[in-house]
């Protein structure tokens, strides 16, 4: 059956912003704040995802995290995701937590969903699929579906946040990946 409409939600949440001079910083922030999670970075030549496990980031092509060539990132699982980008020669962050016991704010979130390129996958290693599209877009994800095809793509579950100015007009302010999943009819 086909999903029709957005869904929305509600939870407490916890924002803290950050400044990045180094990879060793960025990988700091990351051993304090998860102990699994999937990644998704953008470099200035390629976008990749990856796994973070035992206090490092693996990626399928054994790539590495250089400071300069990292435009974004999302590190991320269901209960929050550190995202930073580049705002001029520096990385920025933001680490948005949703939880109900330590959150400070409450906040309503839409809940929609990323259908993934990739019409066909291959497993490349235990945990890796590799996703191909006939256009001939191709990328590895840390991520074992039980189905890809037309009907049946991969997703990833998006968070995306809203505010109210005045109590009359609703805007979106933020949103955050979550975790893949898996669709169809």
């Amino acid at each position: 059956m086909s999903e029709i409409g957005l869904k929305t939600a509600t939870c407490k949440e916890q924002i803290t912003h950050y400044q990045f001079q180094t990879s060793e910083e960025i990988m700091e922030r990351i051993n304090q704040n998860f102990e699994q999670a999937t990644v998704f970075t953008l470099f200035k030549d390629t976008a990749k995802f990856g796994k973070y496990a035992n206090r490092q980031i693996e990626y399928i092509e054994n790539e590495q995290l250089e400071y300069d060539r990292i435009e974004e990132m999302r590190i991320f699982n269901p209960k929050k995701e550190l995202y930073i980008w580049r705002e001029n020669d520096h990385l920025k962050g933001r680490l948005r937590e949703d939880n109900d016991e330590t959150g400070t704010k409450e906040t309503e979130y839409v809940i929609s969903n990323l259908i993934l390129w990739g019409t066909r996958a291959k497993t490349e290693k235990p945990g890796w699929t590799t996703l191909k599209e006939e256009r001939g877009i191709e990328y590895t994800v840390p991520y074992t579906p039980k189905r890809i095809d037309e009907k049946h793509p991969l997703r990833i579950k998006i968070h995306t946040y809203i505010e109210y100015i005045d109590e009359i007009q609703a805007s979106y302010t933020d949103s955050r990946f979550v975790e893949f999943t898996e669709g169809g009819e």
